[in-house]
Order: structure tokens, then sequence, then C-alpha cells
């Protein structure tokens, strides 16, 4: 007879069997009959739980993130983080993870149809790293919402350019020279855009 769990404790184990099997096998192995197979569940009862593959999908990349999370160490004044921080932070979830990482990626792409099941999961993500990065970047930037924004967008070219060609670039290097260039470059835009406005 199968174990009873409060369903909280069911929903917790289908998203870290989900997770392993991702770790193994990559997102294109990820099903919901080998997520099922795994826990000792039906397809079906999966289901009850995570309506399809997309919503699961998004639970197994939110878990992934809080995870991350951790990942970002602060060594700046008043626990901010540097640039450093946030390019090694990025490098080591990269490396620990790949095909999570993976994932993340084919994601974002096919949820920009807004009819894909997970456009709005995916568009609550996004802000929801954003605002994790503002939160951690203190009050060291004027804007830092754009500042934010812009080195997300920075960091998921060069995360994508090495997931499509692990050679192309050197990962390491390029995460933080793009964090270095995208900070100098919003500094430099807000110093004349300050300049600009003390001038009128």
């Amino acid at each position: 007879m199968a174990q009873r769990l409060p369903p909280e404790v069911r929903r917790e184990r289908i998203v870290d069997t989900a997770m392993e099997l991702l770790a193994e096998k990559g997102y294109r192995g990820l099903t919901m009959k080998a997520v099922a197979e795994r826990c000792g569940l039906t397809a079906p009862a999966v289901t009850y739980y995570y309506r399809d593959m997309p919503t699961l999908l998004i639970a197994v990349l939110r878990r992934r993130d809080a995870l991350d999370g951790d990942r970002f160490i602060p060594t700046g004044p008043d626990d901010t983080l540097t640039a450093e921080d946030i390019a090694a932070g990025v490098y080591q979830s990269m490396m620990e993870d790949p095909h999570a990482a993976r994932l993340r990626t084919v994601m974002s792409i096919e949820a920009m149809d807004p009819s894909h099941p997970a456009h709005d999961a995916c568009k609550e993500r996004d802000e929801a790293v954003v605002a994790f990065l503002v939160s951690h970047l203190g009050d060291q930037y004027d804007d830092a919402d754009r500042l934010a924004r812009t080195l997300i967008a920075a960091l998921e070219g060069v995360q994508s350019a090495w997931l499509r060609h692990p050679d192309y670039i050197d990962l390491k290097m390029s995460l933080q020279d793009i964090v270095n260039w995208v900070i100098t470059e919003h500094v430099a835009s807000c110093e004349a855009l300050a300049a600009e406005r003390a001038r009128a």
C-alpha cells in the first residue's frame, strides 16, 4: 500500500524527483511518466498536483532559483553584491547544474508566446529575479531596477552562447567581463543624466 503523505509533502517530493531526473537525463528526459515511476505514483496522481509538464517545470525552476540564491554571497559594504559576487554566483550555478541552466533558457524562449501555458509564470519568475538582484545591490547605484534588468539580459546572452557552444567562450571570464561592462556603462549613463539635469 502506498504511503499516505500530506499534500504539501507529496508536492515537494514530486519536485525533488523531477530535479533528480533533470540532473540525470536533462530536460528532454523529464516526463510525467518518469517522475511518476520514480515517485511510486501513477501519472494521473502527478497531474493532480501539477496539471502539466510546464507547470511542473516552473516549480522545478522556482526551487532551483531558491537554491541558486544561496550561491550569491555578498562581499560588498552592508552585505551588498559586488560585480565579482554576481558573476561568481551565476558561474557556480551553471557549473553545478547545467541541465537546469539549459531548462531555464529553453523555457524562457518557448514561453515568449503569450499563449504558452508557462508564459505568465515565467514572467513572474523574471520579476522575482529582478527583485532579488535589486534588493542585493542596495544603494550602491542609481536606478537599480534598470541596472538589474540590463544585467539579467546581458547575462542571459552569455549563458545562451555558452550553452550552445561550450568551447565558444570562456564562461567565467565572459561573465565577469559582461557584469563589469554593464555596471560601468550604467554608472556613466546615470552620471551623464545627472549632469544634463543639473545644466537644465
